[in-house]
């Protein structure tokens, strides 16, 4: 239970009479949604086991015109725009934007050697190419694999918090990949809804442990959250700037979509829609660097063009390490990964070898942090984005009361 504080761990590895159980978590108001649509879920009271939460339903898409039409989407999660989390009426998650961008670059860099898995669950057959005349009808999805605080925090106790309450954002058309000249195709989602894992311990001594607990001080729950920059829409030579208070700055992670990101066009090498095509065979960078309280990251700055992005990358998200790691096929030369899959992550944190020890280089407590993104290229205009992963902290004291400390 990494949730709670280590001074409760050998407490909860002696509780008893212990059982779990499966509920179905039912949409608000509607179960039909449509693109930019909002899905809104409140989790049950009880001890919840938040890796298990998934979310189900049937995805179709649908195409008007055309020759011989396609339109698919080949990563489920890719329908996404952004999920918030909202406890008593409070935001503790409110400023993920571009979400499915972010499971992409994770499912590039980290997530392929899992594809099985995914594949039954979600019908993923990843096409490298869109057959004729083809879209999708009541194909059954479940996602489990979430980003930010539902993918971090292992138990979740919500009897002792107000109403938690999950919003989901849906992606707009653009996510789709389509053929054909069709003059629209768009997506829908039916019979959405979700389960989750609700623990128990009947024999009481938890309840009672967490209530004298909470007598003495707040329970502080640490969760991984992200805040999603936006820059403008111009010369590839460009500084997105950005600025967080977060008290633990992890990683960030900066890309740019081309302009023709919102066309539909199906990108062949990546098999998806220009939507989440990073970089552009048509711009050239040359150089990626990031600016933190006026201080150079890296010192020298990074050429793609060079492998520089692609090392600095694979250190920050752990791939380096690890021999048996798998990546997107289609990043198979630095040429198809410049222009279909840039990335450009920073670390400022430490790990030991066995992950159980961190070491923070930045933070923003008492002085905000300002920064900024900047690369050096040419070609065609593009929108960079940056993700701020931090640290953020749920607070829960006594009488259901909660905070957000970032």
């Amino acid at each position: 239970m990494s949730s709670y504080p280590k001074s409760l761990t050998y407490y909860l590895t002696r509780l008893n009479q212990f059982s779990r159980q499966k509920y179905r978590v039912q949409t608000l108001d509607n179960t039909t949604f449509n693109p930019s649509d909002l899905t809104v879920l409140q989790l049950p009271e009880g001890l919840l086991d938040l890796s298990t939460f998934t979310l189900q339903g049937l995805l179709s898409t649908n195409v008007t015109g055309g020759t011989v039409p396609s339109a698919v989407c080949p990563f489920v999660e890719g329908l996404i725009d952004n999920v918030m989390i909202e406890i008593g009426g409070q935001s503790f998650q409110s400023g993920f934007s571009a979400y499915g961008d972010m499971f992409n670059i994770f499912r590039d860099w980290q997530i392929f050697n899992k594809k099985s898995l995914r594949g039954i669950l979600q019908n993923d057959n990843n096409p490298s190419t869109l057959p004729a005349s083809t879209t999708l009808s009541n194909v059954p999805f479940a996602i489990y694999n979430w980003l930010g605080f539902l993918g971090s925090i292992k138990v979740l106790d919500t009897t002792i918090l107000p109403p938690v309450k999950i919003y989901i954002r849906w992606a707009p058309t653009a996510v789709l990949a389509v053929s054909g000249s069709p003059s629209s195709a768009t997506y829908q989602i039916t019979g959405a809804n979700a389960t989750i894992d609700v623990l128990d311990v009947s024999d009481g001594v938890y309840y009672n442990m967490i209530a004298n607990r909470l007598q003495q001080s707040p329970i502080e729950i640490a969760y991984d959250n992200v805040t999603t920059v936006t820059g403008s829409l111009g010369a590839v030579t460009s500084s997105t700037r950005w600025s967080t208070s977060a008290d633990c700055l992890r990683y960030v992670v900066g890309t740019v979509k081309p302009n023709t990101y919102l066309g539909q066009t199906q990108n062949t090498t990546t098999s998806l829609s220009d939507y989440f095509t990073r970089g552009g065979p048509n711009s050239s960078i040359t150089a990626s660097q990031w600016f933190v309280n006026g201080v150079p990251y890296p010192s020298i700055p990074s050429n793609p063009q060079l492998g520089d992005c692609v090392v600095d990358t694979a250190h920050a998200l752990g791939e380096a390490l690890d021999p048996t790691s798998s990546t997107n096929p289609a990043m198979n030369s630095l040429t198809a990964t410049n222009n279909n899959f840039f990335v450009h992550v920073h670390s400022f944190t430490y790990l030991d070898d066995d992950d159980g020890h961190r070491l923070v280089g930045v933070s923003g407590r008492g002085n905000q942090i300002l920064g900024s993104f900047n690369l050096t290229g040419t070609g065609n205009t593009v929108l960079p984005v940056v993700y701020l992963h931090h640290k953020s902290v749920l607070r829960v004291g006594t009488s259901k009361s909660c905070e957000l400390v970032l």
